[in-house]
């Protein structure tokens, strides 16, 4: 996948480069690679990401997130109605009231 020229710049060649950490977003939420394989031009630094990677970022995620929902708290059918009415009059997401409200429950 790496070893060819940068499409930015034209110039430099595009090398694998192991980045820590890396962060990113999926589905507008934060996310962080633990170790992601980037291309990085050697003449100007450009990024290059093959789609291998970002799928293996996107199996990373959704492994997260589904890990996340399994240990989340199910509500009564009373309960969800009343935080989807918050949610159109706050204009905040579902998740994020319930994160307030567990969070002040403590």
């Amino acid at each position: 996948m790496f070893g060819f020229k940068c499409q930015e710049c034209g110039k430099g060649t595009v090398n694998p480069t192991t980045v820590h950490d890396y962060q990113t977003r999926f589905d507008g939420q934060h996310f962080v690679v633990p170790e992601a394989v980037i291309g990085v031009c050697e003449s100007c630094g450009a990024r290059h990401f093959s789609a291998e990677e970002r799928y293996r970022w996107r199996q990373l995620y959704a492994e997260r997130h589904e890990a996340h929902v399994k240990t989340t708290v199910s509500m009564p059918a009373s309960v969800h109605l009343k935080l989807q009415n918050l949610r159109r009059t706050r204009k905040c997401s579902q998740s994020a009231i319930v994160t307030e409200l567990i969070r002040n429950a403590s």
